[in-house]
């Protein structure tokens, strides 16, 4: 992992990360763009982005895998099973007992796999090439983050002592997000880019003249 900017002199985040991650050909690799802390940074990378802050009406509750897939993103785990009963998802609040002033809109989320050592992990409905999430206020150790296109791994990176919020733009799709914390505050995630309009032109033109031809 090369580093290009460093901490400022008062030992604040504001770091932009360039990550280049190489695995064997089975694997498959990845070049990873990591953004700590600048989330609008990442944004401007990312293009057209989706957050999912967790923050509903109502006490907080358990929620089923699809519960958000609306929003294009179903709820999985990573390192443990993934299907009831054996793994639940809790909505929680701030009014949470134990999670008192840890989320920064009062929504989060907690994955829970009892007996098993497990992390929050997501499922995308469609390859994308970006991700983020923002820790709960407590969240201030190592984090990891692997990257999968179907069950294939296509990258990996990690940031020691992190809070706030980190995220990263690859340069090849991925449609599944393992991470090693086990509660998130929120996520963002991109979208695939529609075609540019100079790429539709061009596409319409090319037509038109084969037609003609």
């Amino acid at each position: 992992m090369k580093q290009l900017s460093h901490l400022n002199s008062r030992g604040t985040f504001g770091l932009i990360l360039a990550v280049a991650v190489y695995m064997s050909s089975s694997e498959g690799h990845a070049a990873l763009t990591v953004f700590v802390n600048q989330l609008d940074a990442w944004r401007a990378a990312a293009g057209a982005t989706t957050t999912v802050d967790f923050v509903e009406p109502g006490p907080p509750a358990w929620v089923f895998a699809d519960h958000y897939i609306s929003q294009g993103v179903t709820l999985d785990l990573s390192w443990a099973p993934s299907s009831p009963p054996y793994s639940n998802w809790n909505r929680l609040t701030n009014d949470s007992p134990g999670y008192a002033g840890q989320f920064h809109d009062n929504g989060g989320l907690l994955g829970v796999a009892p007996g098993f050592n497990s992390a929050l992990a997501f499922v995308f409905s469609e390859p994308i090439y970006s991700f983020a999430r923002t820790a709960t206020a407590t969240q201030a150790n190592s984090f990891y983050c692997y990257f999968y296109l179907g069950d294939e791994q296509v990258g990996f990176f990690s940031y020691n002592y992190f809070a706030g919020t980190i995220g990263a733009v690859s340069d090849v799709p991925f449609d599944r997000v393992a991470t090693s914390f086990i509660k998130v505050d929120d996520i963002h995630f991109g979208v695939v880019p529609a075609p540019s309009t100079a790429i539709l032109l061009l596409l319409s033109t090319c037509a038109r003249r084969s037609r003609v031809r």
